[in-house]
């Protein structure tokens, strides 16, 4: 017996299946995958950041968006980060006019689920795009959020991992005190080693 390919989809077939479905769904290379559900403490982080970023960025040039705005990435990625900060007019796809594609920085929330994708090759093609200037990635399991900057041709890594520690954003000059982003979030016992 031989394994049968997995059936491709257009840019189009998949527009139209998004359109009428209750979930979200990842496309790259006519494959089109479901986003993982997002567990209680991932939504209230994500809540936090938005309210953190919304007030960072203010009446200033920036603008944040939340996991609803699709992005599309030069690789041909489709994909919803959790949050998105757009500096400037936002631009949008010719093909679809809800789906941005110029994002100058991008927040996601690692789970256990979507880390090793999200800090490895969805990393990889953020920093391949152009217009993103900044890369967040806030742990779901732990006070600890990592932060990636464009420096003309070379990335500069920053971290805070401590609820007593505040990182600060230079795209929207965006201040993200741990305590806030992490209010409201239990994290798993620690399990000691005997």
């Amino acid at each position: 017996m031989s394994a049968t390919a997995p059936r491709r989809y257009t840019v189009s077939e998949y527009f139209e299946r998004e359109q009428l479905s209750d979930a979200k769904h990842e496309y790259y290379d006519g494959e089109i995958f479901a986003m993982a559900g997002a567990s209680r403490e991932h939504n209230t982080i994500v809540f936090n950041l938005l309210r953190e970023i919304a007030n960072g960025v203010g009446r200033g040039p920036c603008q944040g968006f939340p996991s609803d705005l699709r992005v599309r990435l030069p690789t041909g990625l489709y994909t919803y980060p959790d949050v998105t900060i757009v500096c400037g007019p936002p631009e949008f796809a010719v093909e679809d006019r809800d789906t941005l594609v110029n994002p100058s920085a991008v927040v996601e929330v690692l789970s256990p689920s979507t880390a090793r994708y999200d800090l490895g090759r969805k990393f990889h093609w953020y920093k391949e795009t152009p217009s993103i200037n900044e890369i967040c990635f806030v742990d779901q399991e732990e006070p600890r959020i990592q932060v990636y900057r464009r420096a003309e041709s070379v990335w500069l890594y920053v971290e805070a991992a401590s609820l007593d520690q505040t990182i600060r954003l230079q795209i929207g000059d965006v201040s993200l005190p741990l305590k806030e982003v992490y209010r409201n979030v239990e994290f798993p016992e620690v399990k000691e080693a005997r």
